[in-house]
């Protein structure tokens, strides 16, 4: 019996759905300012940063170690704190994120309450994002939001 995966079972439907996704959308991969990517486990939090372009092939965890995923590094990844802090509530969590970081005034349940001050013990929202993925299981389906006019 053949796999449905393919040849190379690491390789999810992101890396391909990627590619349609930034040219639908007019961008690149390096134009994603916040990314809240489906994480039920470690391991495939990775690949999916490999696979939509976020870090190259075999670099997500350097990239993760060096800060560049961080609140303040190039790319905000899981500002929410990804599934294992929100109780994996199927990716609905990711979804209000993104949008939460790209409205006008920001995330509404950081502590800060007289705007954002980027406090990093109370405030997580990401400096200037214009655009957001948000990324599933798999990969099978993302999207990519823009800050509103």
């Amino acid at each position: 019996m053949r796999s449905r995966i393919g040849p190379n079972h690491w390789d999810l439907h992101a890396g391909t759905l990627a590619q349609s996704l930034y040219r639908k959308a007019g961008i690149r991969a390096e134009d994603i300012d916040v990314a809240e990517i489906y994480d039920p486990f470690t391991g495939m939090a990775l690949l999916h940063i490999e696979q939509f372009g976020l870090a190259p092939p075999g670099q997500a965890a350097a990239r993760v170690r060096s800060g560049e995923l961080a609140l303040d590094g190039a790319i905000p990844t899981n500002t929410h704190g990804g599934h294992l802090s929100e109780g994996n509530i199927a990716g609905l969590g990711h979804v209000v994120e993104a949008v939460q970081q790209l409205r006008e005034g920001g995330v509404r349940d950081d502590l800060c309450s007289t705007g954002h001050d980027y406090d990093r013990c109370r405030c997580r929202q990401v400096r200037n994002a214009e655009f957001a993925l948000v990324g599933s299981e798999s990969g099978d389906s993302a999207l990519i939001l823009r800050r509103g006019a």
